[in-house]
């Protein structure tokens, strides 16, 4: 699985990650929109699917909040992002046309008030765990998943 990169950009910095998947963006859209999926591989929570909707949504240790700025279903999906390890941020998933499935570019745009050291590994461990839900995969038990991804994490990113 590729890893994300952190790039510099005018307002500030973005993470972005690219997944070729071999599913169609529809399969993809159903994972992000359906709250009983989502809470497998993403958070549980609200997640309202239309401009200026509500997002609040949680794991056992995070809580996100945030209000969706852009929605096109099985394309694009944007909101704001507040969390601990980001607390003024958006997050943009879009989707694209790409046989035999779809291309996943995520893109979380932060200031310096985030932590790209926390935000990347756990990000990789998500779009690890889409990939088990959108193959019909159990999720694996790897409690030192999290540290590994952020270690290489750490060393890409001169921290």
């Amino acid at each position: 699985m590729n890893d994300g990169i952190l790039i510099h950009t005018p307002t500030g910095r973005a993470l972005t990650f690219t997944r070729d998947l071999d599913h169609s963006a529809d399969r993809v859209w159903a994972a992000l929109a359906d709250p009983a999926e989502r809470a497998v591989w993403f958070f549980a929570g609200t997640l309202e699917l239309e401009a200026g909707g509500t997002v609040d949504l949680h794991d056992s240790e995070h809580g996100i909040t945030g209000t969706v700025t852009a929605i096109e279903p099985a394309r694009l999906l944007e909101f704001t992002w507040t969390s601990f390890d980001a607390p003024t941020s958006t997050a943009r998933f879009e989707l694209e046309h790409r046989p035999p499935g779809c291309r996943l570019t995520f893109t979380h745009e932060i200031d310096d008030t985030c932590r790209p050291e926390n935000l990347m590994p756990g990000w990789h461990c998500i779009f690890e765990d889409l990939s088990y839900v959108l193959g019909g995969r159990p999720l694996p038990s790897n409690p030192g998943r999290f540290r590994a991804h952020r270690n290489r994490y750490l060393q890409a990113i001169g921290h």
